[in-house]
């Protein structure tokens, strides 16, 4: 359902928002990340990349 759908998530990097964008990423979506703090958002753009 999500396979190919660009997908802009805020708040990515703690909480409800990093589960989101596992699950988002999971189920095929291409994700751009909003981020606050650059090492935690590189953090959360690796482990979803793995």
């Amino acid at each position: 359902m999500l396979k190919n759908k660009i997908i802009i998530l805020t708040g990515a990097t703690d909480g409800i928002g990093k589960q989101t964008a596992f699950m988002f990423a999971q189920n095929g979506a291409n994700l751009i990340l909003h981020k606050k703090y650059n090492e935690k958002g590189n953090q959360i753009k690796d482990d979803i990349i793995v």
